[in-house]
């Protein structure tokens, strides 16, 4: 790949990039006329780099800070303890050993703070430097294939299918031990078998069904909680990159099945069509947890600076806090839905067919199994809309159903044409 812009600018070596793919089949017969297979496989492996600016503390604005926090709070403190943590991961940065002082823009970094030292004045609170930054993603199929042909009336094939992908969802600027990933595994079975009676019917049966388990998370949390057990976000635009573990976990796994069975009977002047479907899935739900981490968002440096609040001017230069709380049980929710169907094709003339047709479907409730649902105590104009009033008022919390019911016989059609 040709080097860019910034690389050249910046004195970057060429980054890497790289792409590989594979694919390969084969099938045949396993008995003559009888028996079939079919198999292929296929993948993929991707490395693109991301180029990025970087901004982390100055030494002289490290210094500065911690000898604030010192007389504040003691070398003792949790505090002290906590802002060392800090300055210690964006000293060992990936790339913190080529930073030139300033930001990017080409001021000092300090977003309108001045401090001792003529920190904001004429000594920088950043330094900066570029980097490329690539992990591999990666994607691979393998699928296989038998077709038997049982005997005169009955055939019937099953496909089995598996797909891994990883995909490096996030990469942190500061050290990869804050890099997120999902690992995907999708496995796809099908069974498929039909009969004929005579030359005028046929009946196919469908089982089929899939599970695939996608979860975004870093891949060791407890070694990532260790080195920083939040999540340090930056209000001001430009200050330094934030820190620790990702706010987001998120995605989850999901089992679906279905079953069908569809008949075709013919006349010479009638077609008769009838059939059922029923599908279930079993959801398992990451989406909760996506605040588990805890954050920490100062609004300006002067709160960082002064240990969270400056108690001069507390309505400015305080910071945001987010309480961690232990992530919940993932939700258990199943579903389902069935669906019939029944139509008749009559060919009155050669140019007029007449058809006549039902189709009925029930959707069901969502259940979680674990109760994770909450709902309102009534309908909207029943329930308390005082603002002031406890949550628990007007919730119901560790439901197991999510609406109080759907239609019994969710659509209905019938036709005449």
């Amino acid at each position: 790949m040709p080097t860019n812009t910034f690389n050249k600018q910046f004195g970057g070596s060429r980054p890497f990039v790289n792409a590989n793919q594979w694919a390969a089949s084969l099938g045949g017969p396993i008995k003559k006329q009888k028996l079939f297979f079919f198999a292929n496989t296929e993948g993929m492996t991707v490395i693109l780099p991301i180029p990025m600016f970087v901004q982390i503390p100055s030494p002289q604005f490290e210094t500065a800070t911690l000898a604030n926090i010192a007389e504040s709070f003691g070398t003792d403190s949790a505090s002290y303890a906590f802002y060392k943590q800090i300055f210690n991961l964006y000293d060992n940065a990936t790339g913190a050993a080529n930073a030139v002082p300033g930001n990017v823009a080409g001021g000092l970094g300090c977003s309108g703070f001045t401090g001792p030292d003529d920190l904001g004045v004429s000594v920088p609170c950043a330094r900066n430097y570029f980097t490329n930054l690539g992990r591999p993603s990666d994607e691979s199929l393998v699928s296989g294939r038998l077709d038997w042909n049982i005997g005169k009336s009955d055939r019937m094939f099953f496909l089995l299918q598996y797909d891994h992908g990883y995909q490096a969802s996030y990469i942190d600027p500061v050290t990869p031990i804050f890099n997120m990933e999902s690992v995907q595994p999708w496995w796809q079975g099908q069974l498929s078998e039909t009969h004929t009676f005579g030359s005028s019917s046929a009946n196919q049966l469908l089982l089929a069904g899939w599970t695939l388990d996608s979860v975004f998370k870093v891949p060791d949390e407890a070694r990532a909680r260790n080195a920083f057990p939040t999540q340090l976000a930056w209000n001001s635009t430009g200050t330094f990159a934030n820190l620790g573990l990702p706010s987001f976990r998120g995605g989850g796994s999901v089992i679906q099945y279905r079953v069908s069975d569809d008949f075709l009977k013919s006349w010479p002047h009638h077609s008769f069509r009838a059939g059922m479907s029923m599908d279930r899935a079993i959801e398992h739900n990451e989406a909760n947890t996506s605040r588990a981490n805890g954050i920490l968002v100062p609004q300006t440096l002067q709160a960082f600076f002064q240990g969270g609040v400056d108690p001069l001017t507390p309505d400015e230069d305080f910071t945001q806090l987010s309480q961690r709380f232990h992530p919940p049980t993932r939700p258990n929710i199943t579903f389902y839905q069935v669906g019939l169907y029944a139509q008749d094709d009559w060919r009155a003339r050669s140019n007029l067919v007449l058809t006549l047709s039902l189709r009925a479907e029930h959707q069901s409730t969502p259940i979680c199994h674990n109760r994770c649902f909450a709902k309102a105590a009534g309908t909207f104009e029943s329930i308390n809309h005082a603002p002031d009033q406890p949550y628990n008022n007007f919730l119901l919390t560790g439901q197991q159903t999510a609406y109080t019911g759907l239609d019994s016989l969710g659509h209905a059609v019938f036709a005449l044409k």
